[in-house]
């Protein structure tokens, strides 16, 4: 999921930089990689962690801190968290264990 996450982000930063007319889209794409990543997992100090670790600019700590951040306050306005609902939706509920004498056995003291 971080691969697929950092690409597709990576891509929508390419696409803004262009539309803007930068002559450089790489901060864009990078900026892109941390958005969609904290977006997506709403784990804002995990995405900018991984994607400032990956590209090795450290240099862009703030703007990705920030980018995280409003990313992730966006996310959670929309939608529920990716990682709760994915544990929700997996878990299992035991069901209460019932008890049952055995029949003609005098009742339980």
């Amino acid at each position: 999921m971080w691969g697929a996450a950092g690409a597709v982000g990576a891509g929508l930063g390419q696409v803004l930089a262009d539309q803007l007319g930068q002559p450089s889209a790489v901060p864009f794409a990078i900026l892109g990689m941390c958005g969609f990543l904290a977006g997506v997992t709403q784990a804002p100090v995990t995405s900018f962690v991984i994607v400032m670790e990956m590209t090795a600019q450290h240099a862009m700590v703030l703007p990705l801190m920030l980018t995280a951040a409003v990313a992730t306050a966006v996310s959670k306005m929309v939608s529920q968290p990716l990682y709760q609902t994915l544990a929700d939706r997996y878990a299992v509920i035991p069901e209460p264990v019932v008890r049952r004498e055995p029949e003609g056995a005098p009742p339980p003291s």
